[in-house]
């Protein structure tokens, strides 16, 4: 999993090699590889990776355990059953340590 500490990253283009990695922006040279393997688009590794931008694009009114099943529904296999992708999103739940607040709206910027 790619996560950056902003603390420590501050304006270190985080933002930036993010769009080159999800072809936001095109690449002008170099080369992106996964797990040590050469990556020719992205396309072909889209199921292995979500992106979530700066901006909040969740729907405040769900909870945050509600906008990661949203999330998962969408981006994963349509052969799954409910069961195995709620298994899914708990098991993402508890790996971002979220456990504790995955029954609260996410709110907006006025309410948290």
């Amino acid at each position: 999993m790619l996560m950056f500490n902003s603390l420590f990253l501050s304006l270190s283009g985080k933002t930036t090699i993010i769009n080159l990695v999800t072809g936001k922006v095109p690449r002008t040279s170099g080369s992106i590889q996964l797990n040590g393997n050469a990556v020719d688009g992205m396309m072909s590794i889209r199921k292995l990776m979500g992106f979530v931008p700066q901006e909040d694009v969740m729907i405040r009114e769900l909870t945050v355990r509600e906008n990661i099943m949203f999330s998962a529904q969408y981006r994963l296999d349509k052969l799954l059953t409910y069961q195995q992708t709620s298994e899914k999103v708990d098991r993402t739940i508890v790996e971002l340590g979220l456990a504790h607040v995955q029954h609260s709206n996410i709110g907006d910027e006025f309410t948290r």
